[in-house]
């Protein structure tokens, strides 16, 4: 086969050449065979294929191989459906474990890589801070209403997770995991919010006006339940976007947007119907619930601090001052604004969660052999054990915090990587990007490699890629490898970006074959030279053996050291009806690099250069701004047949972003809609829109006090935080008009709605910040993802405090003014502050007054 030598024997009768002809010895399968002859004289003897070859038993000729912290494994991974418990799988293998080891020697089987423990440790971290921020809002409850009303608010809370749970059993495909986990805390504080307010407007109709505990739940809930009802709405509809965008960031939050959504529903039911119901029939409102002398305490301390100090600043700055104001919180806002915008609060899409397993990937030069990368990959191995000795000697309990170290070889010869097992997060207590930067450091530099990555198992998985992902395409290899390598040469230096990579795998140098005239005049082709070519060198698979279930594979090929050199090729006899030519002779040899694989973009040969953030605190978006505004234009220059295309999670974000774009007009339409059904006012539902962008500030205030980034998270919270400012200034206005229709100047009405809806806003909002508070300060890393968006609803609504309760009652007034002062220029000189209100107009309408 393929132009090997000749194998032959000499027969009792003369000699004669061999009857077959064979590619050289090489590594066989474990099959026996003979070789035989005929002599001139019709004698002849048998030759086994061990007289003529070398045979050896091997493993396939793969760059393959798996090492657990040194020793050699096999790696058996047990993957579940979305259909099956994740915790009970899990559980079954863990008993499997347990009971083959007890079981068998020579042998043993180690859980490297547990994901239920994961899925446990994050769960078991978001209950504990929901149930922590749930013990806190119970104490701001009793402290300023009381403890048995708090008891009947805390009970609305699973109740409405029920109606949760019952939505998900017969309408939608949701399971108990990580993500939903979240959306549940979310919706905590939001569900307080809706207990508190008709709670506490009940407890003020039996203590303020007299009313009997029937009268003053059906009165109490009912001038709440328009307010509340749409302000729940406007939250369900302005969660429902999350529904509508794309890949991976559309199928994470739409479990969130529909945990919220059907939480606030059932609410919904739980507070209008069951709430009311249950305070009647309670001793909390009968008259001979006597409050404690601590309740009495704080009480007093509350409406003192409102009438005697809030409510003097309140009038001075929403009334006289109100112009101040305006201007002080539009200030605030722009400052806020180019805070974000001159990268002062680093902005990302995507934030950095930490990640028990990391991995480290090798590339070399390819063709380097798979010895050499074996070396590399050891030499790795033993700077990321160092760190693990430091860090546990560290620690008092002298836990590793390094587990399991995998060691894998391939896909290909001079690619490999390592699997690092780390101590659960909780446990842990150290950000793994503080480790990984440990075993960057220690590792240095690596001999050889075109680059050596640090990052996340899941990092590249999570919403479109890494964070600097930039694509060059063009029509010209050339042009384009130059550029690639220009790029990558810049983003090197730049002390921002760590772990630069590109995909221009060019291999070792390619020798191609063109036949010359000979080769031709030979009759010879170009696939007939190949396949000799291919037999002789690579070799040919003459057998396949099945053997305990094995596909075992003989292959016949030349010895290593007779294929290994060019001479070798070169001399390398091809077969022809003439005979045998060296391979010189008929064909050209020359040498050439190409590609090992080729992308393509829209048709267009591509290249795409990545990077990794130095730190998870920087951002992204600025740093491809600075990118594509100093540096790809000069390369652009120099290459102008190339062009860049920003990828990665950049590009997911533009997704995510024009899907937004597209569905939000609609939804912010549906808001409107609700809100002027309340209020059927535009221009108070105007009031009400152009307050909540102020609330921006509070949200920046808060990242920037905790270091935090500004993520796809933070975006979360700010929609639940809408929700809620909505619930409280519809809360106030809707308070303010029905002062209006009940005869009252404009000024004490305004006044007076404050002073009877401060305690409820108040309530609403500290209710909310207290059960946000340990996923703020004491969250650990297995839900830092919660921080972002809790930092957002707390801050944000400590901020929003002052514009339910100043700068939207300001708003009211410069409306009204300006409104008046307008009709007084057009000659309705009967225009008063009253009279133009719109609660006052359309009472007059319905009453036939009105001209």
């Amino acid at each position: 086969g393929g132009g090997g030598s000749t194998v032959g024997s000499t027969g009792a009768g003369g000699s004669g050449t061999g009857g077959s002809s064979a590619g050289g010895g090489g590594s066989a399968g474990g099959s026996a065979g003979t070789v035989g002859s005929a002599g001139a004289g019709g004698g002849g003897s048998m030759l086994t294929l061990g007289d003529v070859a070398d045979i050896q038993e091997t493993f396939a000729d793969r760059p393959t191989g798996r090492f657990i912290n040194g020793q050699e494994a096999v790696i058996i991974q047990v993957l579940t459906t979305k259909e099956e418990d994740l915790i009970a799988t899990a559980d079954a293998v863990k008993g499997y474990v347990g009971s083959f080891n007890t079981q068998h020697r020579g042998a043993e089987l180690i859980v490297v890589e547990d994901i239920s423990k994961f899925v446990n440790e994050r769960a078991a971290a978001l209950w504990q801070n929901g149930m922590a921020g749930l013990i806190l809002v119970l104490l701001i409850l009793t402290l300023f209403l009381d403890k048995r009303i708090a008891l009947w608010v805390a009970l609305t809370i699973p109740l409405s997770l029920l109606g949760a749970f019952i939505a998900a059993m017969f309408g939608y495909d949701l399971t108990i995991n990580v993500v939903s986990i979240f959306g549940f805390i979310l919706v905590l504080g939001m569900l307080v919010d809706t207990g508190v307010v008709v709670t506490e407007n009940i407890y003020r109709h039996v203590h303020e006006f007299g009313k009997d505990p029937v009268t003053a739940a059906r009165d109490g809930a009912a001038e709440v339940a328009s307010p509340m009802v749409i302000s729940l709405l406007t939250t369900v509809v302005a969660f429902s976007i999350f529904f509508f965008l794309p890949g991976k960031p559309g199928a994470f939050f739409s479990e969130v947007s529909f945990v919220v959504s059907t939480a606030l529903l059932a609410a919904l039911v739980v507070t209008f119907l069951f709430l009311p119901a249950k305070l009647t029939r309670s001793k909390v409102l009968s008259p001979g619930n006597k409050s404690t002398r601590l309740e009495r305490w704080f009480a007093g301390l509350l409406t003192g601090f409102r009438d005697r100090w809030f409510m003097p600043f309140t009038r001075r700055v929403s009334i006289r001052w109100r112009w101040w104001n305006a201007g002080a919180f539009v200030l605030l806002l722009v400052l806020s604004v180019v805070t974000l915008r001159t990268g002062l609060l680093p902005l990302t899409f995507f934030p950095y969660l930490d990640d028990d397993i990391q991995l480290i990937r090798i590339e070399l030069e390819p063709g380097t052999p798979s010895d050499t990368t074996a070396a590399r990959l050891m030499e790795l191995e033993e700077a990321v054990w160092r760190v693990g000795d430091e860090l546990n000697a560290q620690r008092t309990d002298h836990k590793p915090v390094v587990q399991f170290v995998q060691r894998m070889m391939g896909p290909a010869s001079h690619q490999g990587q390592l699997q690092i097992v780390l101590m659960g997060g909780e446990e842990r207590g150290i950000p793994a990007f503080r480790i990984n930067d440990a075993f960057r450091e220690a590792a240095g530099p690596v001999h050889g490699a075109r680059f050596v990555r640090f990052m996340g198992a899941t990092a590249e998985q999570r919403f479109g890629g890494l964070p600097v992902d930039i694509s060059v395409s063009g029509e010209r290899i050339d042009e384009i490898q130059m550029a690639a390598a220009s790029l990558k040469a810049i983003l090197e230096t730049r002390p921002d970006l760590a772990d630069v990579a590109d995909t221009d795998q060019r291999g070792n140098p390619e020798l191609h074959i063109e036949l010359n005239q000979t080769g031709l005049q030979l009759g010879l082709t170009t696939q007939m030279v190949m396949t000799q070519i291919r037999g002789a060198m690579f070799g040919q698979e003459i057998q396949n053996l099945q053997r305990s279930g094995d596909d075992v594979r003989v292959w016949l090929r030349f010895e290593n050291q007779a294929r290994s050199a060019f001479t070798d090729l070169a001399r390398l006899l091809i077969r022809t009806p003439q005979g045998h030519y060296p391979l010189e002779e008929i064909a050209s040899i020359y040498p050439t690099t190409e590609s090992l694989e080729i992308r393509r973009t829209n048709g267009r040969r591509t290249i795409r250069v990545d990077a990794d953030l130095a730190h998870p605190s920087m951002s992204a978006p600025a740093i491809l701004s600075d990118i594509e505004t100093t540096i790809l234009p000069e390369i652009q220059a120099a290459y102008p047949g190339v062009r860049f295309l920003i990828e990665g999670q950049n590009r997911e974000a533009g997704l995510v972003t024009e899907a937004m774009a597209n569905v939000a007009p609609i939804l912010l339409l549906i808001m409107l809609a609700l809100i002027i059904i309340n209020f059927q006012s535009f221009s108070q539902t105007f009031i009400v829109l152009i307050s909540l962008p102020f609330a921006f500030t509070g949200v920046v205030i808060g990242h920037l006090l905790h270091g935090v980034t500004m993520n796809i998270f933070s975006v979360i919270g700010m929609i639940a935080l809408i929700g809620i400012l909505i619930n409280n200034m519809l809360v106030l206005i809707s308070a303010f008009n029905d002062n209006m229709r009940t005869g009252m100047e404009f000024e004490e009405a305004l006044i007076d709605a404050i002073q009877s809806r401060f305690r409820p806003i108040l309530l609403t909002s500290l209710s909310t910040v207290a059960g946000l508070v340990p996923m703020i300060f004491v969250g650990g890393l297995s839900s830092a993802f919660l921080q972002p968006p809790a930092i957002s609803i707390a801050y944000g609504l400590l901020f929003g405090l002052f514009i339910s309760l100043t700068l939207t009652p300001a708003f009211l007034v410069i409306w009204n003014r300006a409104k008046r002062k307008g009709l007084h220029l057009l000659g309705h000189s009967e225009a008063t502050a009253e009279n133009i209100e719109p609660a006052v107009r359309l009472q007059n309408h319905q009453s036939g007054s009105f001209s």
